[in-house]
Formats: C-alpha cells, sequence, structure tokens
C-alpha cells in the first residue's frame, strides 16, 4: 500500500463524502486495475493523485477500490423467498381490481447488477399477469466501476443460480461463448443510476420494497442512522427492507420493529402521503 501513498487522503475524502466507514483502499484492486490506468496515462501515482484533486469524476472512481462485499446471484436466498413468496402476492392482491397495478423495488446498494436482476427475475415470474404491471426496478451504486458492469449485464460467473433460473436469466452473448448476457425483458425492468445515498436523493419513493446488500455495514453510524430513517420513510405502508444480517441491528429495531428475520425487516403500516416514485 505504501507505493498508493499520495492517494490516501483522497480514498479519506471520498468515503466521508458517501457517508462511508473510512478504511485503506484494497492494495489488490489498485494494483491490478489502476496500475495499468496510470501506464496507459503516462503518469505515476503523484501525478495521478493532483489530477484527481482537479477532477471529481476522476476522483469519484477512486470509491471503486474501497473495500466492500462481493455482489452474488441471490446472495441470501431468505430475503428472495419471502420477496417472492410473501410480499409479491399481498401486493398483487391488494391491486388485484386496479386496471394498472404498480410496483416499485429499489436496490440501494446494487454493486454490479446482480441482485437488481435477480428481483427482476421475481417480479416476471411471481406477478400474475406481468404484461399488466407497471413494474420497475430502481437500481443505484456509488461505484462508477460497477455501476457499469450492471448496466452492460454480461456475466461469467453463474454460480448461485439453478439451471432453470440460468434459463430464464440469460441468453448466450455470441461475442464471448464463456459470457451470459441478461435477457432483454429483464433488463427493460431495471433502471441504473448514480447515487450517493448519503447526499439528497432525487426522488422519494413510495417503494414496495428496498434491498440495501452491505450499505448498511459500510456506513459510519450516523450516517447508518440517518439513512435508515430515510429508508423508513420512502417504503410503502407495510413495506419491506432487506438487508444484510446484522447489520445496523440496533438503529433497525428502533425505527423498522417488525423484523421477519435476521435480514427481513417490516414497516409498521401507517397512515403517509403518497409520493411520487421512479419512473
Amino acid at each position: 500500500m505504501l507505493a498508493w501513498q499520495p492517494l490516501q487522503p483522497l480514498f479519506e475524502q471520498e468515503q466521508r463524502l458517501a457517508g462511508l466507514t473510512v478504511s485503506k483502499p484494497d492494495a489488490g484492486r489498485l494494483d491490478r486495475l489502476l496500475a495499468p490506468r496510470l501506464t496507459r496515462m503516462s503518469i505515476d501515482v503523484r501525478a495521478y493523485a493532483e489530477r484527481c484533486s482537479s477532477d471529481p469524476l476522476e476522483r469519484l472512481s477512486l470509491l471503486d477500490f474501497a473495500p466492500r462485499m462481493e455482489s452474488r446471484w441471490f446472495a441470501d436466498r431468505r430475503q428472495f423467498t419471502d420477496f417472492e413468496q410473501r410480499l409479491l402476492p399481498m401486493i398483487a392482491a391488494r391491486q388485484r381490481h386496479t386496471a394498472r397495478p404498480r410496483i416499485r423495488i429499489w436496490c440501494a446498494a446494487s454493486g454490479t447488477g446482480q441482485e437488481a436482476y435477480a428481483v427482476a427475475l421475481c417480479l416476471a415470474r411471481a406477478l400474475p399477469a406481468r404484461e399488466r404491471w407497471d413494474a420497475a426496478v430502481l437500481a443505484t451504486e456509488v461505484s462508477l466501476g460497477d455501476l457499469a458492469a450492471g448496466q452492460i449485464g454480461l456475466y461469467g460467473d453463474t454460480s448461485g443460480l439453478d439451471t432453470s433460473e440460468q434459463k430464464a436469466l440469460f441468453i448466450q452473448n455470441r461475442k464471448s461463448p464463456r459470457l451470459w448476457s441478461v435477457r432483454p425483458e429483464l433488463r427493460r425492468l431495471v433502471q441504473f443510476s448514480w447515487l450517493n445515498a448519503h447526499a439528497e436523493w432525487p426522488f422519494t419513493g413510495p417503494f414496495d420494497a428496498i434491498f440495501c446488500a452491505d450499505l448498511l455495514g459500510r456506513l459510519e453510524s450516523i450516517a447508518r442512522r440517518r439513512i435508515i430513517d430515510r429508508f423508513a420513510e420512502a417504503l410503502t405502508p407495510s413495506g419491506t427492507l432487506y438487508t444484510n444480517p446484522g447489520a445496523g441491528a440496533s438503529d433497525l429495531s428502533e425505527r423498522l420493529p417488525r423484523s421477519r428475520g435476521p435480514s427481513i425487516h417490516q414497516l409498521r403500516a401507517r397512515a403517509r402521503s403518497t409520493a411520487k416514485g421512479p419512473r
């Protein structure tokens, strides 16, 4: 990590702005991904640090190297079972007489896209008369590299998926037989967008469910409590927040007291005004 020392203050600054717990960047990822970039740019680390100081977009890309969990398909099966077998049928029953039923899901730390596309698959196979629904999945991420990977929707690792899920999710990529492309009908359900969850949000909800992966575990305590409050305000009555087990457990118990498991938190039903969600 010593070789990358000139970048350390910039890493810390970007993590604070994102409300993240300040930690050292992943030296292995820096060596693997940033070193070739510096070679192509014909500059050294100190010159690159100076460039980042004056280029906000380049500086933001440093968050790609912050430690975090890798994205996986159906990382917590309990969450998706609850989502598909309890929450979606409940929403469908509530809107059974609606000509154009509506559902909005938010993946608040979408990583490289696996979670958002898994949610889209659940929607496609669980909603009755799917073509009638105004359904959308908002996938947000602070890492520019991960966001780009999710938007591309091209994957080589399908571990965690059974044969039927692989068939429902992918078509084989013609240019690279070892890679798989997410099916167009599922891609159309997902809208990817960059977001620093610690800053202002360009939307207010309401969302029927929010998946936040490892986001709460990466946040500094004050930022975590604030975002839990904002998640609660963005959920529909009886909406559900899906988290990593144990992440922000004490803060969650205060704001979302109805827990259906260590990673499933149902909001207590309450009266609230309806706000516009993502289109």
